[in-house]
């Protein structure tokens, strides 16, 4: 069996009313957190952002702590074992553009209770949100 490994954000923004999370509309049009492949010579933390300038040109990224590691399989001309790592961030930057190319059509914030509906991948994603709202 193959292994992929990848990192990602999970990336919160301050506003007047509370917490905003910034989510991307991936490739499968589904609502989902910025995430890529770890490229040779990089730390997980620095392709996680890597991968959220590349896939929202956010930046002015802090990051404020690891979420434990997820792990999946899939099929990709055979079965592949993944892991994730995803850390959350926060940021005061405002504008986004999605990174058209790689399949991400919108890349916006969202109040933080609304984005929890709006999630998909949801063997995955539900409880990582679910982590990451408790270290705000």
């Amino acid at each position: 069996m193959k292994k992929e490994y990848s990192a990602g954000g999970i990336v919160f923004r301050k506003n007047n009313s509370g917490w905003e999370v910034l989510l991307i509309r991936d490739m499968n049009n589904t609502w989902t957190f910025p995430k890529g492949k770890i490229e040779t010579g990089e730390t997980p933390i620095q392709a996680a952002i890597r991968e959220i300038m590349e896939e929202t040109r956010i930046g002015n990224l802090v990051v404020k702590k690891a979420l434990p590691p997820i792990h999946y399989t899939f099929e990709r001309n055979g079965k592949v074992y993944k892991t994730v790592r995803f850390y959350v961030f926060t940021t005061s930057d405002t504008q986004t553009n999605p990174q058209h190319d790689e399949g991400i059509s919108t890349a916006e914030f969202f109040d933080s209770n609304a984005a929890r509906g709006m999630l998909g991948y949801m063997d995955t994603q539900t409880e990582l949100y679910r982590k990451a709202l408790q270290l705000l």
